[in-house]
Parts: structure tokens; sequence; C-alpha cells
């Protein structure tokens, strides 16, 4: 049974007749650029040493699902990273203001703030104006293959950053995610799923992970070094409402190689089947009983809230 997996693009709302939507459009703090023409600084601490956080969204029917969730993340990482104060309601402002120009429905919108442009040096540079970049483009679905017959997964070699060396919930793209996935790559393999120092499973370089053995749905506990994901926490939410006995924990490897049913989550993946870690078959093989019913949920909640 496939019901759980719904085209969005059929079930728009609005179009904007006569025009053709931007497949990307940049906004630069306010100020919104075609994609070619967006230019931002080199003395831009995000580009110079990777000094910034950022949050990433789905659009559906023209409206950002979860967007306070994703708004007060970002104020919690702004504030542990001690950058100069930023107006989140300008920053609402300006994603929406970016949204209604591309006039895209159906989208992803990618939210960077850098703590903004200073000399070159790690030394800290006070009262610095943070820089606002904010990608919008045209959402592009997976294969309907990969939500019937799942994907295939690796463990990556490197290990997880420290929840010491790095504060959790913090959303920053590093290098430690962009090896790791480059690792998938190599390996011809969707997502890599990263242990900790200690051997425990923590989450994939860009998404959450959650499994089912014997009725009851794991997933790794926030503390060993995972971002606690906005979706991640939608799925807990809805897995309490639908019953299920959920837990949080330490967990190895080879509990979820043995697990019924693998999936990975996000923000724009939603729920994803995992078929294979490691090249060995999940027991399900594909999108098992849990994944159908939790992604079904998933998608009845994204409807309810973009209709």
């Amino acid at each position: 049974m496939l019901a759980f997996y719904i085209n969005y693009d059929k079930l728009r709302l609005k179009r904007l007749r006569g025009k053709q939507p931007h497949m990307y459009m940049v906004s630069i703090n306010g100020e919104i650029f075609k994609a070619d023409e967006a230019r931002i600084s080199v003395f831009d601490r995000g580009f110079l040493y990777g000094d910034q956080c950022c949050e990433t969204m789905r659009v559906y029917n023209g409206q950002i699902f979860k967007l306070n969730r994703h708004l007060k993340r970002l104020e919690n990482s702004l504030a542990i990273l001690k950058f100069s104060p930023l107006d989140i309601n300008a920053v609402e402002n300006q994603i929406r203001n970016l949204l209604l120009s591309s006039e895209l429905d159906n989208a992803t919108v990618r939210l960077s703030v850098s703590r903004g442009c200073g000399e070159d040096g790690f030394r800290a540079f006070p009262n610095l104006k943070p820089n606002v970049v904010i990608i919008v483009k045209a959402y592009q679905p997976l294969p309907y293959d990969n939500f019937s017959n799942g994907v295939a997964v690796v463990f990556s070699m490197l290990k997880r950053i420290s929840p010491e060396s790095w504060p959790l919930n913090v959303k920053n793209t590093n290098l430690n995610n962009v090896l790791g996935f480059q690792e998938a790559q190599e390996a011809r393999a969707y997502e890599a799923i990263m242990l900790n120092s200690e051997g425990y499973v923590t989450e994939g370089t860009t998404s959450n992970v959650f499994w089912l053995s014997e009725d009851r749905l794991y997933t790794p506990a926030d503390y060993l070094g995972l971002l606690p994901g906005i979706t991640r926490e939608i799925i807990l939410e809805l897995a309490e409402k639908l019953g299920l006995n959920t837990l949080q924990g330490e967990y190895f490897s080879d509990e979820l190689m043995e697990a019924d049913e693998v999936c990975l989550v996000n923000s724009i993946i939603e729920v994803l089947p995992v078929a294979s870690v490691d090249g060995k078959p999940i027991r399900s093989g594909s999108a098992g009983r849990f994944t159908s019913l939790i992604r079904e949920a998933y998608q009845h909640l994204v409807l309810s809230e973009t209709r």
C-alpha cells in the first residue's frame, strides 16, 4: 500500500497565472537578487571561518511549514554564538517577501546568518552587524521509488563531533557533515549515519534517524551529539499521538542493523525509508508499516497547516 505518498504539486491551492516562477531567488539583508547576481563580501565571517548558523525549511502551497519553530531555534543559536542582536521579525518578513517574489508554491528555504564582516583573524569583533542570506528554490522531489523501495545508507568512518566541543542546539553546516556526506556519495548511498566517539549511533549528516524493533520506536538521545531536528521533534509528537512506544537512548550500530524498519527524517525529505545499511538489507526491505504510518501522519499534519 502506497497511499501515504502525497504529490503536493497536485494539491496546490494557488497559482499565479501567466507567470513563470523563479527556480532560485536570493535575499541578502532584505535586498532581493536573482541567483546569478547575488554577492557577499569575501570578509564575511561565515565565508572565512564558517562563523554562522542556518535553518532549512519546506514551503507547501506557499506556506512555510513550522516557520515559528525554525525561527525560535535560530534565535537560540544566535544567543549561544553571541551574535549581535538581530530582529527576528525582520528576518521573517525577509523570508516572506522573498518567497512572494519567487512566485513559488512548493519550495525550500535556506536561511543563513553570519556574524558579519570584519577584519581577517579569529579575534572577536564586537557589534558586527550580522549578514542574513536567504535562498528560495523550487522544491525538487526525490524519485517515487525512494519512498516505496527505500534508500541505501552507510555508517561513516568519521565520528560525530563531541557535544563538549560544539553546542548541540546550533544548526551549522560544518566539515564533519560535509566529509561524512562525501563518504555516502563515494559509496553510492543516499546518506551516511555517524557514530560518536563511544560508538553510539547519533544521526545522519543531513537527517535524524529512527528505527522500529518489536513494535518499539527508537531514536538516539539528543545528548549523544546530534542536532535535535525540528522534524525529529514532530515525529516524536506524532508517535505519541499514535500510541507508539518510543524510546530515546544509547544504541550501538548493530541494534539499528537488526531493526525491522529504519527511516531518515528532515524538513526536506520528511520521512524516508531505508532499505539497506552498509549493503545489508533492513528486515522490511522497503517502506514498512511504521514508516508508512508515520509518513502519512506527517503529511496530513502538513496539509492541515498549509491549506
